[in-house]
């Protein structure tokens, strides 16, 4: 079977499948996270996103009966990729294109039901997750222990990975970050990352909720921490807020950096 010449050959790059691997694997793909693996730089995140559906086969989510072994498919269109390729990519893809198949809208009620943080709040992972996040969003760092409550996020999308039982696939966010990260691996994914508001948002008198968390989550993901110079606080210690630095600008993500409430001024937060 020939080759196909890939332009570009980012499905057949051999370090951006070795980070694919990794960031799966971290997350628990095959069952087991591993977080001995180093965590991966939104930029690092984009790069390998286009080899999630990428390495699929087609046969392997569409039009496909239940018990289809689709290790062959898999294999088989590694070659026409002309990848190298070992067991572990294969079991990882194998594991997604079956939590992908399996979770499509018309099989959930046979197959698997995504977990919340009830699900989890009498565990032990409960705890510690907890533990690892100081008791606050992960992302905002908002107090769970002050009139606010965490939802369960699935830190690789769950109709990708899903519920890992060990906890590498879940942190807890409150309930606008949840809704401004939705079911994307990297904040870059999303438009308003690049500033790009092709919404009538901008020029109606009614709001759009979901686009303006989405916008404060790019920003927090971007800065990290507070933005103040010679501050490092952060999720884990504080509170964070995304204000608009511009006066005279549209409600873009360049416009807006992160800071924490000691630096927190009388600008328009979002």
């Amino acid at each position: 079977m020939p080759t196909l010449h890939l332009s570009p050959a980012r499905l057949s790059d051999t370090t951006l499948i070795k980070d694919f691997k990794s960031l799966m694997l971290r997350h628990g793909a095959t069952g087991v996270g591993d977080w001995s693996i180093p965590t991966f730089t939104e930029r690092q995140k984009l790069d390998i996103i286009p080899l999630v559906f990428g390495l699929m086969p087609e046969l392997a989510i569409k039009d496909r009966q239940y018990d289809l072994k689709i290790k062959p498919y898999i294999k088989a269109h590694f070659e026409e990729l002309g990848l190298e390729h070992d067991s572990e990519l294969i079991d990882i893809v194998k594991s997604i294109s079956d939590q992908y198949f399996n979770t499509a809208p018309n099989r959930l009620h046979y197959f698997r039901r995504k977990f919340n943080v009830s699900d989890v709040r009498a565990s032990k992972i409960f705890s510690k997750i907890t533990e690892r996040q100081n008791g606050r969003c992960g992302l905002c760092g908002v107090d769970f222990n002050k009139s606010n409550y965490e939802t369960l996020d699935h830190i690789i999308p769950w109709r990708l990975i899903g519920d890992v039982s060990d906890g590498s696939n879940w942190q807890f966010l409150c309930a606008d970050c949840n809704t401004g990260k939705n079911s994307v691996i990297s904040y870059l994914q999303l438009p308003e990352s690049i500033n790009w508001r092709y919404s009538n948002s901008l020029i109606d008198k009614s709001s759009d909720l979901d686009l303006t968390k989405r916008l404060r989550y790019t920003v927090l993901c971007r800065d990290g921490n507070c933005q103040e110079i010679g501050c490092s606080n952060n999720a884990l210690n504080s509170e964070l807020f995304v204000s608009k630095i511009s006066k005279t600008s549209l409600q873009l993500h360049d416009f807006y950096k992160t800071k924490c409430k000691l630096h927190l001024g009388t600008e328009i937060t979002i």
